[in-house]
């Protein structure tokens, strides 16, 4: 018998390709504009920035899908009840989160953003910010835009 698969030996290009697969239903020239279900994405965006900065574990489980495959800097790929213990567990809080979407393509109930993350944190009574890169998959069901798929990377330094 096959042990099951330990989410957490994925690694970082995988779950690009995991975002990915989740938009293949209809190919990229099938995204259409809709300006009431980008309103919608950024909705569940605040959710889940306000969350975060709560560390609101009710929240989290509301704005994460069930499948959630998070994607982060360290190559950890991580699970909802994984994500959310990370959150609400860390030693670090989180003063304010901007997200900067750079596009959002829909495709129906799914919709890919690529987007800058800045996580502006308090590390061991240290103010610092965390500047990201990443792309996120939302997912629209019955609990309304759920985040599915993220991952995030730092973006390149400058070479002297």
């Amino acid at each position: 018998m096959r042990s099951p698969v330990n989410v957490r030996r994925f690694r970082a290009p995988w779950i690009l390709v995991l975002a990915l697969l989740a938009a293949l239903p209809l190919p990229a020239k099938d995204a259409k504009p809709d300006p009431a279900k980008e309103k919608q994405v950024l909705q569940a965006v605040e959710a889940w920035k306000r969350a975060v900065i709560a560390k609101d574990r009710a929240a989290l489980e509301e704005v994460f899908h069930s499948d959630l495959a998070y994607g982060h800097t360290t190559g950890e790929v991580l699970g909802k009840a994984e994500s959310i213990d990370r959150v609400v567990n860390s030693p670090n809080s989180y003063e304010s989160i901007e997200y900067h979407p750079a596009s959002i393509r829909i495709y129906g109930k799914v919709a890919v953003v690529v987007t800058k993350i800045d996580f502006h944190l308090v590390k061991q009574e240290t103010r610092t910010v965390a500047a990201l890169s990443g792309i996120d998959v939302w997912i629209s069901g019955a609990h309304g835009w759920q985040l599915l798929a993220r991952q995030i990377t730092r973006p390149p330094q400058p070479q002297p």
